[in-house]
């Protein structure tokens, strides 16, 4: 722990996700500093408001401080045990490390006990995204002591120009250790911390569970993400829009063939059947086939709990212009599955639809400046190509590429 009796927590990125999370943990008994943008006055006057259909009406929540995004000096006075990642994680437009270290003291000096150092929690979607932040953080500038990867099954939203967060009935956080570079498994003390953190988190009232294979996981979650969130996306509305007596039809047998792409890039990579079953599939579509209106397919007690109007984070991002979290979640599987030689036809429609939208919200961002060392551009895949397509076309043509 930190120099004091509590455990100490940064949250990086304080949305809707930030919000809640940060409430579990501080009403675990953990001191909570919030990195605030636009939403600093708010958190440090009125507090923010929580309607949840889990955790009831909480008014006016505030965390123990709060520290501007622009002044990441201010939470450089003291250590923490946790720095937990709600920010979007866009590495075409900045890298996770680059944001986290900002708000780090020094790395440790020679001889300096490693304890003293934060575990870095990444609660943020995708796949492939731990490995540039303990590369950077853990091993290369030893700022940090270990990575926690989880994932959130959640559905909220903040409305009221971020005054409240709206949240339904669903909350679990399955977390697990990514281990250090040259070690498959985790160490005494990255286990600890996880155990540790867990123990904050489900004090606070949190339900979810610490898990051996967290890759696996991450596939399971973005399942959802890349199907549901990538076609929420394209038509530009809310989940439940797709939902409808007149849009299911058409909806549900895209989305099943954008999950059954993931799996077999999954497959590709050396996820098992015992590791990510086939069956994540038909469980990503029923907890969200089950709030449909549609008499056939709704069923309230087989978990799902979105709300009408719940629009994925990476729609809102669209509708606001502001960079997505495209590479994390659609761009890393189409990577991979051009490494391996895996069509992704759905996945890479997507991709190429909302491409544009992306690179210019990046340039935005940047103002006026691309920043492309995270991007992977055409001129770089070094895929193979069969049929009448010209050579290093990122698209497989063999017919074996589904066996």
């Amino acid at each position: 722990m930190a120099d004091t009796a509590r455990p100490e927590i940064l949250c990086i990125g304080f949305g809707a996700l930030g919000a809640i999370y940060s409430y579990l943990l501080s009403q675990g008994g953990a001191g909570i500093t919030a990195v605030a943008r636009s939403n600093y006055d708010l958190l440090t006057t009125t507090g923010v408001d929580i309607e949840s259909v889990k955790y009831g009406s909480i008014r006016g929540w505030k965390p123990d401080r709060c520290v501007r995004e622009s002044e990441p000096e201010s939470a450089r006075d003291r250590r923490f045990d946790y720095v937990v990642c709600t920010f979007k994680n866009v590495p075409d437009h900045r890298s996770a490390s680059e944001i986290i270290r900002r708000f780090l003291q020094p790395a440790a000096r020679e001889g300096q006990a490693a304890k003293t150092l934060p575990t870095i929690v990444l609660l943020q979607n995708g796949v492939g995204i731990e490995e540039e932040v303990s590369r950077k953080l853990v091993e290369e500038e030893k700022v940090a002591k270990g990575v926690i990867s989880a994932v959130a099954w959640i559905g909220a939203n903040l409305v009221d120009g971020g005054k409240k967060v709206m949240h339904g009935g669903l909350e679990r956080l399955e977390m697990g250790v990514y281990p250090a570079f040259g070690r498959a498994t985790a160490s005494d003390a990255e286990q600890a911390a996880l155990n540790e953190f867990a123990h904050i988190y489900k004090s606070g009232g949190g339900g979810g569970k610490v898990v051996d294979d967290i890759e696996a996981i991450r596939w399971q979650k973005v399942l959802w993400n890349a199907s549901w969130g990538g076609l929420s996306t394209l038509a530009r509305q809310p989940v439940s829009a797709l939902l409808t007596e007149d849009t299911l039809h058409y909806s549900v047998g895209v989305v099943r063939r954008i999950m059954l792409e993931i799996v077999y890039v999954a497959r590709a990579c050396g996820l098992t059947e015992q590791r990510f079953p086939m069956s994540s599939v038909d469980q990503a579509l029923d907890i969200t086939l089950s709030t449909s209106p549609v008499p056939a397919v709704h069923d309230p007690a087989r978990g799902g709990n979105l709300a009408a109007v719940f629009k994925p984070s990476i729609l809102l991002d669209l509708e606001n212009g502001r960079p997505m979290e495209l590479e994390p979640i659609i761009g890393n599987i189409v990577s991979k599955a051009r490494l391996h030689g895996v069509d992704t036809p759905r996945l890479d429609l997507i991709l190429a639809a909302l491409k544009p939208n992306q690179v210019a919200a990046v340039e935005r961002a940047n103002g006026g400046g691309a920043h492309t060392e995270s991007v992977v551009k055409f001129s770089d895949l070094k895929a193979t190509s069969k049929g009448n397509w010209p050579e290093g076309a990122p698209v497989s043509r063999s017919p074996n590429t589904y066996v």
